[in-house]
């Protein structure tokens, strides 16, 4: 004969199975939502390790990117440094930048910097934050660019670049089957411009269509 105890205990194991139930039912639900964030259209490549590039004193290191994975390298950075003495000078520089392949390009700007009077100006990479929008309404592109430039010349300090310091997003565009792919790469560059890291990328599969900075 079934006692009261194991009525009162098969009701309540019905009850919490309910409860159970409905709760492995909402997870599954908030999963799916947030699975369905991710935009099929952008191609994400998330680097684990990241790519360190840290070429050590008087030397250089770079790391080429294939967007696409076509075979076709779109766009190589680069990090290096060198130090000589001339007429009893010493100067001691650093830089990091990328430079682009087979068409492709990145957003940029002119940065100028005066050293003994005279002004020199450089292509510089711009730092894009995540969300920023990358497509046809940028104008400036450019295929070879500094992320940051830094050092001494004749005693005299100059830094030029924006991202010395930095962990931020690189706009960029290529080409594939003729058409035009824009892309993010995001890079981190050290407070004295010597260490670049590698650590994501992604584009938007399809062509002539924005994409915004971090965007997967």
């Amino acid at each position: 004969m079934e006692t009261v105890i194991s009525k009162k205990l098969r009701s309540k194991i019905g009850t919490y199975s309910l409860v159970a139930g409905a709760a492995i039912s909402m997870l599954s639900s908030c999963k799916k939502d947030k699975e369905d964030t991710n935009d099929p259209n952008i191609k994400e490549t998330d680097l684990n390790p990241d790519i360190v590039l840290n070429p050590g004193s008087n030397n250089f290191l770079s790391s080429s990117i294939d967007f696409n994975n076509d075979g076709v390298v779109d766009v190589v950075v680069e990090t290096g440094n060198y130090t000589y003495t001339y007429y009893g000078q010493t100067s001691s520089n650093a830089y990091a930048n990328i430079f682009s392949n087979s068409g492709a390009e990145v957003l940029g700007n002119v940065e100028s910097e005066t050293v003994f009077g005279y002004t020199y100006t450089f292509d510089v990479v711009t730092p894009l934050a995540s969300g920023s929008s990358i497509g046809v309404s940028q104008v400036t592109w450019m295929q070879d660019a500094y992320l940051g430039f830094k050092g001494t010349y004749g005693g005299a300090n100059y830094s030029v670049g924006q991202f010395i310091g930095a962990d931020r997003y690189v706009g960029v565009r290529f080409q594939f089957a003729g058409n035009t792919h824009y892309a993010w790469l995001q890079l981190a560059l050290s407070a004295d411009c010597k260490v670049l890291t590698v650590k994501a990328y992604a584009y938007n599969s399809i062509p002539n269509t924005p994409i915004e900075a971090g965007k997967i």
